[in-house]
């Protein structure tokens, strides 16, 4: 049931960004957002994957692919913004994305890490509706 429920959010969040690439069209951010699109393709792919049993492995591996491309893709954002709101939202995705990196290391270790990564996940919380809401205040231009 959790896998149905990523897949739903991962396609929920590809028509977001679908929507993204196509107003940056011709824009400063067309090559980031792009590259936003293919790593939510990536990952959206591999929450598909991840769902057939017997190569849930697999999926996991092309989910991290996907996510290694939207961790480029913000940083790309960040650099080519010409909007200074666009550039604070694209930082503040890409630093949700490294501290997500980080829990997930931190929450392979017993008690400490757990406490951790529960602390960092209310963090990445905040930094992802911080980072969406300066996107969706500023212009692609």
């Amino acid at each position: 049931i959790v896998g149905i429920f990523a897949l739903a959010g991962y396609v929920y969040y590809f028509l977001g960004i679908k929507g993204m690439k196509e107003s940056a069209v011709g824009t400063s951010m067309e090559e980031g957002t792009a590259k936003l699109y293919t790593g939510a393709l990536v990952c959206l792919i591999g929450a598909i994957v991840s769902i057939i049993p017997g190569i849930k492995f697999i999926g996991g591996i092309v989910d991290i692919v996907g996510f290694v491309l939207m961790m480029i893709a913000f940083n790309k954002l960040r650099q080519l913004s010409l909007s200074t709101l666009a550039a604070k939202g694209a930082q503040q995705l890409w630093l949700m994305m490294v501290l997500s990196l980080v829990s997930a290391v931190l929450g392979i270790i017993p008690v400490v890490g757990n406490i951790l990564s529960t602390i960092l996940s209310l963090v990445i919380l905040v930094l992802s509706f911080l980072g969406w809401k300066n996107f969706s205040n500023s212009e692609l231009a």
